[in-house]
């Protein structure tokens, strides 16, 4: 039964429709273990991460300006979604995959 489950929710995914099932998948924990993304704790609820490259780029204020944009944006979503929005002249994308709200860089993306 868990297999059957498993296939309805990647039907409804358009990507898998596309694409096909993944061959291997990253997780957010395999990629907070090798530092490329920064487990920013959570906020209401939600698992916040940042990638490293966001940290080495962005200035402390301009990464607390990201976290205060970047979650108004996800409020904002009515499903899991992605947004842009800019500081100090970097581009700056929110992805929120209904589980994990992720902060990056466009070179993240």
């Amino acid at each position: 039964m868990a297999d059957k489950s498993k296939k309805e929710n990647s039907q409804k995914n358009p990507l898998t429709e596309v694409f096909g099932e993944p061959i291997d998948v990253y997780s957010t924990e395999q990629a907070i273990e090798d530092g490329v993304l920064f487990d920013a704790g959570q906020l209401f609820g939600r698992k916040i991460v940042l990638t490293s490259n966001l940290l080495a780029t962005l200035k402390k204020e301009a990464v607390v300006s990201a976290l205060i944009i970047g979650f108004s944006k996800t409020m904002k979503f009515s499903r899991p979604d992605l947004a842009v929005f800019t500081i100090n002249n970097e581009k700056i994308y929110v992805d929120d995959n209904g589980e994990t709200i992720t902060l990056m860089l466009s070179e993240d993306y």
